[in-house]
This record gives structure tokens, sequence and C-alpha cells, in this order.
């Protein structure tokens, strides 16, 4: 075992050797080795812990005298992109893919939207819920 060890090493040191004239030759890792290797974790900087999210924010409220021209326009995106339910109203899986299609990635942002659409009504439930606005 010790001769074997003694030639690696005398192969580690030739090879050593051509490393230090020919930078481009890789030092093989040891086969046998008895050294422990201990991982220890990575030293980080102090952690900022986030404020925590109170929950759904409050819609923005519309101006006096009218509603607001951002929501106008996106109601008629939304009428020219949906197809009118019989009775009126627009299915609301329709309403929420053209959401997504303007922008309003996430349900929340769908969601707020919603909530400030003035005279919004909801009917239904499930797959037969519709939103008249």
């Amino acid at each position: 075992m010790e001769k074997l060890r003694e030639q690696d090493w005398a192969t580690f040191e030739q090879l050593d050797e051509q490393s230090a004239v020919l930078p481009h030759v890789e030092i093989p890792v040891a086969r046998h080795t008895e050294l422990i290797t201990l991982v220890l974790p990575a030293i980080k900087g102090p952690e900022t812990v986030p404020a925590p999210d109170s929950g759904a924010q409050p819609a923005p409220p519309s101006p006096v005298g009218g509603s607001d021209p951002t929501v106008e326009a996106t109601l008629f995106k939304l009428r020219e992109a949906c197809p009118q339910q019989p009775g009126g109203g627009y299915a609301s899986s329709d309403v929420g893919q053209a959401l997504y299609n303007l922008g309003y990635k996430t349900p929340k942002d769908r969601q707020r939207f919603l909530q400030s659409v003035p005279g919004l009504e909801s009917r239904g439930t499930g797959t037969k819920k519709v939103l008249v606005f």
C-alpha cells in the first residue's frame, strides 16, 4: 500500500512539473485520500426580513364626477374581446383570460382591477358565473 502511494505521489509530482511548463495540463484528483471533507455553510451578510403583507390592498378610489379613464379603456377592450352571454354580461372565465392578455398576469392583479370597476355585478356560480359591467 505504501509503495502504491509513493508511485501515485511520483506521478503527481511529475504532472505538477509538467503543469508548471504547460498550464493547460490538468492535475488529476487523488484516487486514494484519507482526508475528511467538511462542507461549511456560506457566510452571508445580514438578512433583511420583508414586512408582512397585510392581505388585499384596497382598490384605488375612482375620481369624483366620473370613472377612471384607464378602467373605461380596459372595459372597452374587454367588451370587444369577450362574447356577450344570453341575458347580458360576460363569462368570468372569458373576462379573466382577456385581462391576462391585457397584462393583468396574476390573479391578484385581475381581482384588484375588477374591484375598481364601478357598478360591477356578479351573477351565478362556478362555470356559469357571469360578470355584468
